[in-house]
Parts: C-alpha cells; structure tokens; sequence
C-alpha cells in the first residue's frame, strides 16, 4: 500500500500538470492517479472536460523556421535539466522546468507569430527524442537544434540557416550529453533551471 505522503505528493504533481493543461493521458502516467479522479480534477480545475483522442505529432512544429527554433529551446534546456536520463524515460520535472525556461524567453521575444508551444507538445518532443523520431544536430555557428525525421523544411540551422556538421541517418542521437544551453538563448535563472 502506497503510504499517504507519496499519494498526497502524486495528486499534488497530478494538479499542478492539469493546471498547466497536460493530457490527462499523461499525467496518468507520470502519478498513477486514476483516469476518473483526474477527469474529475481537470473539469473542476479547468469548468470543462480535458482533452482526448489521438495526440498530435510532433513533426507539425517542424513546418516552419521559428516552430524549429521553439522546439529546439525545450529541448535543449530538457537535455539541460534531465541529462542522458532524458533518453532513457521522461523526466516530468525536468520538463516542466525546460517549458518555464522556454515561455520565460518567448516572453522576451517580439514579432512571434504562432502560439506557444504547450506542454502536451513539449511532452511529444521529449518522447520522440527519446525514440530517435527527433534528434538535436550541431550547426557550424554552434546552435544546437532539432531535426525531425519527417520535417517539412530542410533541415537547417533555425538561427543562421546554415546545414548542421553532422547528417547521419542512423536512428542514433548525433549529440552528447549534457548539451549546453547556447549563450544566444539567454542566461538561466538557477531557480527555475538546470
């Protein structure tokens, strides 16, 4: 039997991912709170009922240069925060860390013009890393950035556009680990980041 600290510590992360409007699908997952208790907790937190059906792929952010740039911030600050444990499970505090870090500089940024990318879709980015569908390539300018295996746009550093050192097409992570956080993305607090 679980003891009740660790169920009160479950359903406290359970209602902090449902504020923050995660698939109750995966936060499922990451409690083992039941699906009924928390379709209960995110109509009483959000007054309507979460989201279902099949999750979106990640490749749609990989459409245009800023959507690009965007995902390559998460996951370079998740890589940051979870280390080579990112590709072996999903760390969901390391991810809501990396998701703080990249509202914190889409806040700084002026002239976007898509939405945000939500955590669902940062969660998506970080399992397709985990299954190679994504991959963090190095650019001659030293941005490291991501490159999904069915993008729609060539796959070209997000910054300065040039084509990344490695092309390998082994379903193998061409990156080590840690991967730094570029200077160019803004310095981290340590609070809120790894």
């Amino acid at each position: 039997m679980v003891n009740k600290c660790e169920q009160h510590r479950k359903l406290a992360l359970a209602i902090r991912l449902i504020k923050r409007n995660l698939r109750t699908s995966i936060v499922a997952v990451h409690t083992n709170v039941s699906a009924t208790q928390l379709r209960t907790l995110y109509h009483e937190i959000h007054g309507h009922a979460s989201v279902s059906g099949m999750f979106p792929e990640s490749d749609r952010l990989f459409t245009t240069h800023q959507r690009a740039l965007e995902a390559s911030i998460i996951l370079t600050a998740y890589l940051n925060c979870a280390g080579a444990d990112a590709l072996r499970r999903i760390d969901i505090e390391a991810l809501l860390r990396a998701h703080d870090f990249y509202m914190d500089v889409r806040r700084e940024c002026t002239g976007l013009t898509q939405s945000a990318i939500d955590l669902t879709m940062a969660w998506i980015l970080a399992r397709d890393l985990r299954s190679c569908v994504v991959d963090l390539r190095t650019c001659p300018c030293g941005i490291r950035f991501a490159v999904h295996e069915q993008q729609r746009i060539q796959p070209h550093c997000p910054v300065c556009g040039l084509p990344p050192l490695s092309t390998g097409k082994a379903p193998t992570h061409s990156f080590p680990l840690p991967v730094p956080v570029p200077a160019d993305l803004g310095t981290p607090t340590t609070d809120r980041f790894c």
